[in-house]
């Protein structure tokens, strides 16, 4: 029963490594990565494939690829966020039956960005930036009734208003 060598992903660190036994999978994307390309290798024989894009931003599943032509390389997936998943389903059949169906799930973790500083000049805040620190106070000189406020993130859609 022909069956999947390997899944690999680019960006992408998977964890397990993959194996054709485990059926559950953590990838890891980097702060703000909204893409990966998922490239997939198996042994010789007739298997079909189908990737699906489980899409929490859609709402909604995307399919990637129907009966997948072999050999799979780099099928871009686009539109990730944190928790979506990435199912692909191999099927070996001989003469119209079933034989064999694996489903391969993986998870996608992908970080949230986050502010990494905020300064203002002029004034002095406390305490100083910490972005698990939510209120602050804000010194300015006496008569002074304007600062200009320069905020860093990280990589990643990430909106802030001020108020």
């Amino acid at each position: 029963t022909p069956q999947l060598i390997d899944v690999a992903y680019n960006p992408g660190d998977e964890a397990p490594a993959f194996d054709k036994d485990v059926f559950e999978y953590l990838l890891t994307l980097e702060t703000g990565t909204t893409a990966t390309a998922v490239t997939v290798t198996k042994e010789n024989g007739d298997l079909t494939t189908d990737m699906l894009h489980v899409s929490n931003a859609a709402g909604s599943n995307v399919t990637i690829c129907n009966d997948c032509t072999y050999p799979i390389e780099a099928y871009d997936i686009p539109n990730l966020v944190h928790d979506d998943k990435i199912v692909v389903t191999v099927t070996y059949t001989v003469n119209g039956y079933v034989v064999s169906q694996k489903v391969y799930v993986w998870t996608l973790i992908i970080p949230t960005p986050q502010l990494i500083d905020v300064a203002y000049n002029p004034g002095d805040e406390a305490p100083a930036f910490d972005k698990d620190v939510f209120e602050y106070l804000l010194t300015l000189e006496t008569g002074t009734t304007a600062t200009a406020v320069t905020v860093t993130k990280e990589n990643g859609d990430l909106t802030t208003d001020m108020l």
